[in-house]
């Protein structure tokens, strides 16, 4: 079923009995239309009742649309983070975003998960533009801050104060958010010691396999 045409429909269920009357003047109030509508076509109980049944049959099939159109949607996922979230030395399809998004489709979620990762970014520049890259939609957001705050000479206390915030703000828009913040083992690092091979992305991928579909299981349950 189309929704525009049902939602169409709601507006046009009067057309049968007023085609030979003509339209109402567009200042008649829609219920003192339905009223005159009900009195054109005889002015009895059971015209009044099947109008009403008309009405509310068609915006209560017009509603269950909605909702089974709403959860037939992607659930719509963003990685924030730094090199590390971006795929830094692997590529594109490498980066755990992507491969979390494989491992989703493969067991039957209809997942998009984005990656918003920026090399050399900290946790500052996460905050600053933590809601443009979280766009209206996305369910979960998962929150790698990386290690570039230290790095960069940031105290930990800012880092935990960013992380904080961007927790506060993304659940304010009722967005799940799972913080990731592993200590990665040294066999999944890459040469220099910063950034993390495919085999560690993979890694990361699978560890948070579970987080997200816990969290796809909650919001299911609201």
């Amino acid at each position: 079923m189309n929704i525009a045409l049902m939602s169409g429909a709601v507006d046009r269920i009067d057309a049968y009995c007023t085609t030979q009357i003509g339209p109402a003047p567009l200042a008649i109030p829609t219920q003192t239309r339905e009223n005159q509508v009900i009195s054109d076509c005889g002015g009895g109980p059971g015209i009044a009742m099947n109008f009403a049944f008309m009405r509310s049959g068609i915006a209560s099939a017009l509603a269950i649309l909605v909702a089974v159109a709403a959860e037939a949607a992607p659930i719509t996922i963003v990685a924030i983070g730094a090199s590390n979230t971006a795929g830094w030395g692997v590529d594109a399809g490498s980066a755990y975003p992507a491969r979390l998004q494989k491992m989703l489709r493969a067991r039957g979620y209809d997942a998009r998960v984005t990656n918003a990762g920026v090399s050399f970014e900290t946790t500052a520049g996460m905050l600053r533009r933590v809601d443009s890259a979280v766009p209206e939609g996305t369910r979960i957001v998962i929150l790698q801050p990386g290690g570039n705050d230290l790095r960069f000479f940031r105290t930990r206390e800012q880092r935990a104060a960013n992380i904080a915030a961007m927790v506060s703000r993304l659940r304010a828009r009722n967005i799940e958010t799972i913080v990731f913040d592993p200590i990665v083992p040294r066999r999944y690092y890459q040469w220099d010691g910063i950034h993390i091979t495919a085999e560690g992305h993979a890694m990361f991928a699978s560890s948070l396999l579970a987080r997200v579909m816990t969290a796809i299981g909650r919001q299911a349950a609201h």
